[in-house]
């Protein structure tokens, strides 16, 4: 969710390469965990939006310390200057990224009740 996805479709042209049990496996446990929650698309009943929940927002801090700790050892998708910021101005990104992902968030809970 870094990278902006929502969908089912979002995450699997990700990059990843997850077979798409794996995805479902996956969003299935996240869900269990209320690290995530999902709501119906508005504009297609048959499809559902993925979000973070707060516990899942609360999770940012671990998952920005993994993705430095992945770039000091193996190449990753991750931009440079992303994780340059993530290790200089770790706050000030923190808190850009909860900032967007609320705003995110807020967005889709719009999006659900006109829909």
């Amino acid at each position: 969710m870094f990278k902006g996805a929502h969908t089912f479709q979002d995450f699997m042209g990700g990059g990843e390469g997850f077979a798409t049990n794996i995805l479902t496996d996956r969003l299935e446990l996240l869900l269990n965990y209320d690290v995530i929650d999902k709501v119906r698309m508005a504009s297609d009943r048959r499809k559902f939006i993925y979000r973070l929940t707060s516990k899942g927002i609360d999770l940012a801090p671990v998952l920005v310390d993994l993705m430095v700790w992945a770039a000091r050892y193996e190449t990753t998708g991750a931009k440079r200057v992303s994780i340059w910021q993530m290790k200089h101005n770790r706050e000030d990104f923190l808190s850009a990224v909860r900032v967007r992902w609320n705003v995110e968030r807020r967005r889709l809970d719009r999006e659900k009740a006109n829909g």
